[in-house]
């Protein structure tokens, strides 16, 4: 009898127990396999007949990650398999993680002795931590941004399935009409390591002048229009979870920003001495909310980092660092990394959008001295 492979349903996955049956016609042996869960820390393999193959990690390892970035040139999880009569075992050296996709990569024979692979993708609910999942923001915040504007970040409130944002997350202008082509596509979504910030691309294309993407198609966001970001519902979270409501940021494309940044050009309130008052940069112009949690450094008298908080405010345009102690020193020193962008992609070393043989800034840093207000 002929039997096909079933696909996987989600509900079965978040229990931690999916059985896969191939038909005689297709594999030398029918096999269930049992995915880890909350309570099974190993992935099992049982066969109607023992195993033959004396080598178990040809016959099926295990990969972090998405099945469509498997498995050509990635190194397999380390781990212990085990054999006892009709069952296979594997057991990863670290614990599986909650929340984190794997893959399991099943090579079987057929009855004409050919190797048949089977990926199957699987992760371990993260129970204790279940919510139902919301977008809780998206950046760049403003009502107003520029027309160049070369990614936005979105950020949700638990772990999200990626590899199908596109299904879900659409631009419209104010008509109504989809942009289909104005977010880049990669066959490996841009998600943070615990999958609560997506990073969306605009396609460069689209917004070089001069360009293949920029003469057919336009520019995908255009100055003085209006356009929404839209999240559909029924995304589901690594649990299963549908994301319910949906989500929309609107906003308008202002001029675009095509000059490189400059320190010169900020607003800068010093602190005063023996105070807990913050340091302060005012822009002109908004900055990429993810980097400028990194790419501004305070250091003391002795270029040792000043422990402290910072905080990014009025639509990236001020950032803000409160110290963990009081200043205690005269002359403080902060080091600006180049590589810092706009939300245009614009650093200090060169401008996105630039001419064909510009010369590049070649300084790593820009240091600012500043002296402390006498209070």
């Amino acid at each position: 009898m002929s039997r096909k492979t079933q696909p996987v349903p989600l509900a079965l996955q978040l229990f931690g127990c999916v059985f896969f049956l191939f038909g005689s016609t297709a594999y030398a042996s029918d096999y269930q396999l049992l995915l880890p869960n909350n309570d099974r820390p190993h992935v099992e393999l049982e066969f109607e007949n023992r195993p033959t193959n004396s080598h178990p990690e040809k016959l099926f390892k295990l990969f972090t990650g998405p099945a469509s970035n498997c498995c050509e040139g990635r190194t397999a999880m380390a781990g212990r398999y085990d054999t006892h009569e009709t069952k296979l075992t594997f057991t990863p050296a670290f614990a599986f993680e909650k929340a984190q996709i794997y893959t399991i990569s099943i090579n079987y024979p057929n009855s004409q002795g050919e190797v048949i692979q089977e990926l199957t993708e699987f992760f371990i609910p993260d129970v204790e931590a279940f919510s139902a999942p919301k977008v809780i923001g998206i950046y760049p915040s403003g009502s107003a941004i520029p027309e160049n504007t070369l990614r936005f970040y979105i950020y949700f409130s638990t772990p999200m399935q990626p590899h199908v944002s596109s299904r879900h997350i659409k631009l419209v202008d104010a008509a109504g009409q989809v942009d289909d082509a104005a977010f880049m596509s990669f066959k490996q979504e841009l998600w943070s390591e615990d999958r609560k910030r997506l990073t969306l691309l605009m396609d460069p294309g689209r917004i070089k002048r001069g360009v293949a993407q920029n003469l057919s198609m336009g520019p995908a966001l255009a100055q003085s229009y209006t356009y929404t970001i839209l999240i559909n519902d029924g995304w589901p979270s690594a649990r299963g979870e549908p994301l319910t409501g949906g989500f929309g940021k609107t906003f308008t494309a202002s001029q675009a920003l095509r000059t490189l940044p400059d320190t010169k050009t900020w607003e800068t309130r010093v602190p005063g001495q023996n105070t807990n008052n913050p340091l302060v940069f005012v822009f002109d112009r908004p900055f990429d909310y993810e980097l400028l949690k990194s790419a501004i450094t305070v250091l003391d008298e002795n270029g040792q980092p000043v422990n402290g908080d910072i905080s990014i405010r009025d639509d990236e345009h001020t950032w803000i660092f409160t110290p963990e102690y009081r200043w205690h020193q005269e002359r403080i020193t902060v080091r600006v990394d180049s590589h810092l962008e706009d939300v245009a992609g614009n650093n200090f070393r060169d401008l996105l959008d630039h001419a064909m043989g510009t010369q590049l800034n070649s300084s790593e840093a820009i240091v600012l001295e500043l002296s402390l207000t006498d209070e």
